[in-house]
């Protein structure tokens, strides 16, 4: 017999061979701001896959989304209706249009978002890019508030996050 980790005699702490039992994983819980980065990883996914109607399940009915002062419209756009009409004006300008996100990091209920739009115009055919720097705020796994800010300091701070 074998002495456990409590310095028993314990037959139980002898290692099998093999996995024929089987074997138990045991999954630590997720923080809720884990939990938070997950849905907004999720909604980019989302996003990158066309899948535009299918975003409107991640936000709560009574969803904000404004934009900076270096956006031609700063909004507000108060609840799924408007954020949804917005994102059908924006998206008819575009023949394509993804997100590249090199950053997701959240703090409390606020998520930052640091990437960079990659589009073509539908009109012009014309490519370019577009920083994008987004605060998402989160309730119960549902984004409540989008915003977005002209620069990835900004956009850190407004997270509650060092710049």
């Amino acid at each position: 017999s074998r002495i456990s980790l409590a310095g028993a005699d314990d037959r139980r702490a002898r290692p099998k061979p093999d996995f024929d039992d089987g074997c138990t994983v045991h999954l630590l819980p997720m923080s809720d701001e884990q939990r938070n980065a997950a849905v907004v990883q999720e909604l980019m996914r989302r996003w990158n896959a066309g899948d535009y109607d299918s975003i409107f399940d991640l936000y709560r009915d009574d969803i904000v989304m404004t934009a900076g002062p270096e956006w031609p419209e700063q909004g507000p756009w108060e609840g799924k209706e408007q954020v949804a009409e917005n994102q059908r004006e924006w998206l008819e300008a575009w023949d394509r249009v993804g997100l590249e996100v090199e950053e997701v990091a959240a703090h409390q209920d606020k998520v930052v978002a640091i990437g960079t739009w990659h589009s073509r115009g539908r009109a012009s055919g014309v490519g370019g890019e577009l920083p994008a720097n987004i605060v998402l705020s989160l309730e119960d796994g549902l984004v409540t508030r989008f915003s977005w800010f002209g620069n990835p300091d900004e956009a850190r701070r407004a997270a509650g996050l060092s710049a």
